[in-house]
């Protein structure tokens, strides 16, 4: 009996296959927005600067800036030069991101690419699988929940 896995495509396709590394987290349990903003945060920055903001946002010392739906969403001291400076400190998004920069940094090492030398060219949030479940009510109803889980996707560059 053989097993089949699925098979992701990406949203991008390679340029040079020796220079760039694509990993990709699927169905990730994590806020599709806050994710989006994060990306958007860490999007063309070097590995390292990359690193800094995510462990800035796990640790709750740098917020990140929200560019959409942030209505409802407190302003920041340290987002003060940025316009609006809403902004939040998305943390299991973080966590799950900086896992996914260790396995592409790892993907990069068995590459034999420099480290010092990566961009993050292609981060990028899509939509996963829908996760429903019934939670019971008064008077033998029952409620409807959905969890909606992302796929999330990396894509590191070694310039010169």
């Amino acid at each position: 009996m053989e097993i089949k896995t699925p098979r992701y495509e990406y949203t991008v396709q390679l340029e040079d296959p020796s220079k760039e590394v694509l990993v990709s987290a699927r169905n990730a349990r994590a806020s599709y927005k806050k994710t989006v903003e994060l990306m958007d945060a860490i999007r063309g920055k070097r590995v390292k600067e990359a690193q800094a903001i995510l462990d800035g946002v796990i640790n709750m010392e740098q917020p990140i800036h929200y560019v959409s739906h942030r209505k409802h969403v407190p302003h920041h001291s340290p987002l003060k030069g940025v316009r609006g400076a809403e902004g939040g400190y998305p943390v299991r998004a973080a966590k799950q991101l900086q896992a996914l920069l260790n396995n592409a940094l790892a993907a990069a090492d068995s590459k034999g690419l420099d480290e010092d030398k990566l961009v993050i060219f292609h981060a990028a949030a899509l939509l996963g699988t829908k996760v429903r479940r019934f939670f019971a009510r008064a008077r033998g109803q029952h409620d409807l929940k959905v969890r909606q889980l992302i796929h999330m996707e990396l894509g590191l560059r070694e310039v010169s």
